[in-house]
């Protein structure tokens, strides 16, 4: 063997030590994270909302779950989403369901960018590395809910319009936008993702097919020629077109505005406030952020203009709304290997010393990519999720007690509960009517504002139990209300294990 081939297994072989150092920890800490945060509460009334909608078949026309208000209209915009977890649930059981979206995640961030969604020219090295940042990103948000499809649709998306570029794909690309956003507009609310990534689009084509600004990147293969305005517009006529073949119509739209635009319901919901940078998700955000910068300080014009829009919207819409770095994540995937690529090309032209170690990890590439997927693969379906001590999130340390009060409860009793017992009673009581859970839009910020307070004492709470005429209270302990009835001579405690405690209103009060 050669002194030069020696060098180059040399290097191949530190290639392999800096990716397991930088994709090893991404995905562990991903499963680790997923393992007790898959589950959030609003997984109860999800998966009974599907439930209800596969043994009915219709469309419930009224609220199905609180007393408070089951004669105000309830609109499953998300209905399509319920059904198929309820179905995948009762087909796999709970844990299948978390070990399946565990590795849907690590697909849509790491294997798709891998195996296509970045062009194969890029270094695999670079888009595993920042596939792993972003799954670390996303533990701040990610969970079994809708907004994991609008993540695949949103990489659907993308990848589609790059492939119609490159001329890989014709008109079937406006068939898979057209029966994309069919399924999107009637799965979640996040579909109006969509015309805005497609807007960016047409606007960065337009500006580069107008040469408002020069694209010189070092390998042009890497990026296809903007498509023609006017083949954009029909990609987003069809997408907004078939988005609204829904129950709803253009309702789905008028939602998510109004949704928005509620303060009171964003100021109780954490994921609806601004990026915390104290937090890791929000650090790594700003490491993207400053390698994005540094591709484009170096060589400004690498990046077409659609490019470098959808890192700036998708990055203030994270800054602005901590949900939001779900989408923010999935574009720094798409686009930031490709910047610093283009980078790489020139190290390597400018600095010849540098290609043996800049190229070292395409020595190993296929073995490498299939370490990758064993590695993913086995990190989601393997380990099992029963060993989780929040196998079910903020549900699982309440579940013993509400198992007891489900016994205590009598039919058609009028029961106060805070928002999360509401909810998480569903898993253990499906056929308990609530006062609140959280489904906090719904319920709207008068509301909220009224059971927040009674829950704390900032109002009178026995005003509010009479107004309401209730008959008994499901309290967590952590509420100062709990500590109110446990002195309260007409309320009588039923069960209390110190995580949720049960009154009822006495028979002579």
């Amino acid at each position: 063997m050669t002194r030069d081939r020696l060098i180059q297994l040399g290097w191949a072989m530190a290639s392999l030590v800096v990716l397991a150092v930088a994709v090893g920890p991404g995905i562990g800490n991903f499963v680790a994270a997923m393992m007790a945060n898959a589950i959030t509460v609003d997984y109860p009334w999800l998966l009974e909302a599907g439930r209800h909608l596969l043994a009915t078949r219709e469309l419930p026309e009224t609220d199905i779950f609180s007393w408070t208000h089951d004669d105000k209209p309830w609109v499953l915009y998300q209905w399509l989403f319920e059904s198929g977890l309820a179905a995948v649930e009762r087909a796999v059981g709970v844990d299948w369901l978390v070990r399946l979206f565990m590795l849907s995640v690590i697909t849509i961030y790491l294997f798709v960018p891998l195996f296509g969604g970045v062009p194969r020219r890029v270094s695999f090295l670079l888009t595993a590395a920042i596939g792993a940042i972003a799954l670390l990103m996303v533990t701040l948000n990610m969970s079994i809910r809708p907004g994991l499809l609008t993540t695949l649709f949103l990489l659907t998306q993308y990848m589609t319009v790059d492939a119609m570029r490159r001329k890989r794909i014709g008109r079937g690309g406006v068939v898979i936008i057209a029966v994309m956003y069919l399924l999107w507009g009637n799965i979640h609310l996040g579909v109006m993702l969509g015309p805005i990534s497609l807007t960016l689009m047409l606007l960065g084509d337009w500006a580069d097919g107008r040469r408002l600004r020069r694209v010189e990147p070092a390998d042009p293969a890497v990026a296809g020629p903007p498509l023609p305005p006017h083949r954009m517009l029909v990609l987003l006529a069809v997408a907004v077109g078939t988005s609204l073949l829904n129950p709803y119509g253009l309702h789905i739209y008028g939602r998510t505005i109004n949704v928005a635009g509620q303060a009171d319901h964003s100021a109780i919901v954490d994921e609806l406030q601004s990026l915390d940078f104290g937090l890791l998700q929000g650090q790594l955000l700003l490491l993207c952020i400053a390698l994005f910068l540094l591709a484009l300080t170096r060589h400004r014009r690498t990046l077409s203009t659609q490019e470098i829009l959808h890192i700036a919207v998708f990055t203030v819409l994270a800054v602005a709304v901590g949900r939001m770095i779900l989408w923010a994540a999935l574009f720094y995937v798409l686009i930031l290997p490709r910047a610093l690529y283009q980078l790489w090309c020139d190290l390597k032209r400018d600095r010849p010393w540098l290609r043996p170690a800049l190229d070292a990890a395409e020595e190993f590439r296929p073995m490498i990519l299939a370490m990758l997927v064993l590695f993913g693969a086995g990190a989601s379906l393997v380990v099992p999720h029963h060993i989780a001590a929040q196998r079910m999130g903020l549900c699982e340390p309440m579940l013993p007690g509400l198992r007891e009060i489900a016994d205590l409860r009598l039919p058609g009793e009028r029961m106060f509960n805070d928002d999360t017992s509401g909810s998480c009673i569903l898993l253990v009581d499906p056929g308990a009517k609530v006062f609140i859970d959280t489904r906090f839009d719904f319920y709207g910020g008068t509301f909220l504002a009224e059971a927040a307070y009674t829950m704390n004492l900032r109002n009178d709470w026995r005003a509010t139990f009479e107004r309401w005429h209730v008959d008994s209270a499901l309290v967590a302990r952590t509420w100062p209300l709990a500590d109110a009835l446990d002195k309260a001579a007409d309320f009588e405690k039923l069960f209390d294990d110190g995580i949720v405690a049960y009154y009822r209103r006495r028979g002579d009060a």
